[in-house]
């Protein structure tokens, strides 16, 4: 079979498995994976409790608490599955104190803004007719059982606290509740580790490109074969967080609103914390469908393809790893990781001229060390005033790196724990750190004055180069914004807003006036990229449900539609060896269905109505209308600039062919005629085509799964009061 044949299986046999995934994604599909359970407790939280504990502490000895769970020396405790659907495991509280020891409450933990620690259906049980003293040395024996909501996940992560008297000696304060970390996992066992294993995918690309084929006859052939399949497949495991989601499960119901946990604690305050909510799943299975059509289009004979594929494998492993972590820590590692596999492909262009030194090299490099010195000093800053948190077993720790207790906090108006007059950057503390994390998000995105990188890239690479970088900066970049800066500084992030808008709006107007006036295609798709990026910048701060959906929209449309365009205009370009817009055009005459599927990647990446980019764009719109009618203006004229410079792009379909295009030596072979869709070219092009068609026809049942987040990130901007938004 054909190298050219065994693309298009692989492209159609995908596209296939991705149809079926949407049609199905508006019921909750996750019932077609996991064992729905038949009880359940509803909403509340039963504890066992008593009287009040005195404000303050006698004399005399007092009771001490030791409680173990699975393992010695932790107060975690796993809950099994039962027959009956439920789960259940128990917990063992010594009293290790010289005196007495009085059990006040035991219950799901509580925050003092009355959120719940845990979802609904959890009750603490213990023996009949046992008393809430224990005297020194005994033990008691506690059962958790959670019973949970045939519609909710089957995932449990939570806290019960254990409030006592105990003190010790000489003490005048009570010790605080001890806490009990809970977790559960009812889902098969083939996807407990499902996001372990779609982050980690990738790199088999890596190790496919380092080891793979080097001595086999037609090894060139045999390594694209090889990696086609391994992107499909992980693609494929991409999408599968997306397909077993269960919708409208928001932060309220319990689990931080998260889906597909998987924690456990390191070392010091760091934890090995992956979930996913509706918007990091949605931009998951964007980065996997987009990377996987990325590398059916890579050219197969070339001797950079090799290098290319090992970036990439890289690239798209740290950008997933950014999506699905719930640390900072974590954020901050995929994000360096990320930023020096573009600095590489920046730096060489491994499919064209291998050692070739490029313009985009200093800028690439440049922007890279810019974003991760920022967002590392932001995460330490952050680390330094979250006031501590919780890990994995129980234990506290005075510097939190998980996400969703900094969101939290944040949420009901407790924010980073920072000093009168603290500063950093010579402003407040809060606002300091929301600069340094817009820094990281504007290299990538990119806005300025980082800005000019991404267009000297994509005119100095091959296509497949530019659109692999667009794609996964784009996420990446969008992540940083929406899981990072929104959530944990949203005060802050309120403040930089107009700023943003501006910087944003600003990057698009002028990188869209470049490309309106640049002479050759792949340069002014290159400053069409940076404009895009300005433009997804300003999105979410608006700090508006519609808004912050928007920028999800903007970024599936500039990880799917935009690489389309880049890499429909590069196959144009190649087949001319010519970039020149004076010497283009006619490609609806000479091949048509290349100039159909270029109409359509121009409707999908550009904001011409009926795409995906109109879509987000009219979201975009709405949210900052009300927020701020004039800034709104700004925007709206930066969007027609990046409108008409879109549309311009077009002229390389319509009139006639130009004289000088025909005597070109490429298209001897041809009669002078630019040739059509290639069969090789088949399978990235199904994969685009469909996924931009589902983006400009079904927005609304891409952008669904969003809503809950969207919701609570709406809420943790809306300051705690009678008039926040339930």
């Amino acid at each position: 079979m054909s190298t050219s044949k065994r693309k298009t299986r692989i492209a159609v046999l995908f596209t296939a498995l991705v149809a079926v995934v949407i049609l199905l994604l508006g019921t909750p599909l996750s019932d077609l994976f996991v064992n729905v359970a038949d009880a359940h407790m509803g909403h509340e939280h039963p504890q066992i409790g008593g009287p009040s504990r005195p404000k303050t502490v006698p004399q005399g000895p007092h009771g001490r608490v030791r409680i173990s769970g699975d393992h010695a020396g932790t107060a975690a405790v796993r809950l099994v599955r039962a027959s009956d659907g439920s789960f259940s495991s128990g917990f063992e509280l010594a009293n290790v104190g010289d005196g007495p020891l009085r059990i006040y409450r035991v219950g799901v933990l509580i925050d003092d803004a009355g959120q719940a620690h845990a979802p609904g259906g959890i009750s603490v049980q213990i023996v009949p007719g046992s008393t809430p003293l224990l005297d020194p040395g005994e033990t008691r024996l506690y059962t958790v059982v959670w019973r949970p909501d045939p519609s909710a996940p089957r995932e449990l992560s939570g806290y019960l606290s254990v409030d006592t008297d105990a003190a010790g000696p000489g003490a005048t304060t009570w010790d605080p509740s001890s806490i009990v970390a809970l977790s559960a996992d009812g889902r098969p066992t083939i996807l407990h580790r499902l996001l372990t294993v779609a982050w980690l995918a990738p790199l088999l690309l890596t190790l496919l490109a380092l080891f793979g084929f080097k001595r086999a006859a037609g090894s060139a052939r045999m390594l694209h074969g090889a990696a086609s399949v391994v992107a499909a497949l992980s693609a494929v495991v991409s999408v599968l967080p997306l397909a077993t989601l269960v919708h409208g499960f928001g932060r309220a119901n319990g689990n931080d609103g998260l889906q597909h946990l998987e924690r456990a604690h390191l070392f010091g305050p760091v934890e090995y914390y992956l979930g996913v909510d509706g918007i990091s799943a949605v931009l998951l299975a964007a980065l996997g469908v987009a990377v996987f059509a990325i590398v059916l289009a890579l050219p197969t004979t070339h001797p950079g393809t090799r290098g290319t594929l090992a970036c990439a494998g890289v690239l798209t492993s740290a950008a997933a790893l950014v999506l699905v972590s719930q640390s900072v820590a974590l954020v901050l590692f995929g994000y360096v990781i990320a930023t020096v596999a573009v600095s590489i492909l920046g730096r060489r262009d491994v499919t064209r001229r291998l050692g070739a030194e490029r313009r985009s090299a200093p800028g690439t490099v440049f922007a890279g060390v810019v974003g991760s010195i920022a967002l590392a000093i932001a995460t330490f800053t952050i680390a330094r005033a979250s006031g501590g948190g919780l890990l994995a077993d129980g234990s506290d720790t005075p510097t939190a790196l998980s996400i969703p207790e900094l969101t939290s906090a944040a949420a009901h108006g407790h924010g980073l724990h920072i000093d009168t007059g603290s500063t950093l950057l010579g402003l407040p503390l809060e606002h300091g750190i929301a600069v340094l994390i817009l820094t990281a998000a504007f290299a990538l995105a990119p806005g300025m004055p980082l800005a000019s990188w991404l267009s000297d890239l994509v005119r100095e690479h091959e296509a497949s180069v530019g659109a692999l970088v667009t794609a996964v900066t784009s996420v990446v970049s969008c992540a940083i914004m929406l899981r990072v800066l929104v959530p944990i500084v949203p005060s802050a992030a309120r403040w930089a807003a107009s700023g943003v808008l501006v910087l944003g709006a600003t990057t698009a107007l002028v990188a869209s006036l470049s490309a309106f006036f640049a002479r050759d295609a792949t340069r002014a798709l290159g400053e069409l990229a940076v404009a895009s990026g300005g433009i997804a910048l300003a999105a979410p701060l608006s700090l508006t449900v519609q808004g912050l959906t928007g920028a999800v929209a903007f970024a599936l449309v500039r990880s799917l539609a935009l690489p389309m365009l880049l890499l429909v205009v590069g196959a144009i370009v190649s087949r001319a060896g010519e970039a020149r817009f004076s010497r283009l055009g006619g490609l609806t005459k000479t091949a048509p269905w290349l100039a159909a599927l270029l109409a359509l990647s121009l409707v999908g990446a550009g904001l011409l109505p009926g795409g995906g980019g109109f879509w987000a764009a009219c979201l975009t719109i709405d949210g900052w209308v009300g927020q701020s009618p004039h800034l709104a203006l700004f925007l709206v004229l930066a969007m027609l600039a990046t409108f008409v410079a879109y549309a311009r792009v077009a002229r390389l379909a319509v009139g006639a062919p130009p004289a000088s295009l025909r005597a070109r030596p490429s298209l001897e072979p041809h009669g002078g005629r630019v040739p059509d869709v290639f069969r090789s070219e088949r399978g990235w092009l199904i994969v685009f085509a469909l996924a931009v068609l589902v983006l400009a026809l079904l927005p609304r049942l891409v952008l669904a799964p969003t809503a809950p987040a969207a919701l609570d990130l709406f809420r943790s901007l809306d300051a705690p009061g009678p008039t926040q938004v339930s």
